[in-house]
């Protein structure tokens, strides 16, 4: 028997006390999120480049 079995098929009323948030305010909210979009692509390409740059200089200074 699971614990929640006693209450599953309880038919759900919602929230009394709050108003449902419209799709514009809950779109504010979350927008904070969207924001970190394509971070970890662009944090990959930073350390690539910077990877390249540090290689491209480590074979200068072995060239003499």
């Amino acid at each position: 028997m699971n614990e929640y079995d006693d209450i599953i098929d309880l038919p759900y009323e919602g929230v009394r006390h709050h108003r449902r948030m419209a799709r514009a305010e809950r779109a504010v909210i979350m927008s904070a999120f969207d924001a970190l979009t394509g971070l970890g692509n662009e944090l990959a390409n930073a350390a690539h480049e910077v990877e390249e740059q540090a290689l491209d200089d480590g074979l200068r200074e072995m060239e003499w």
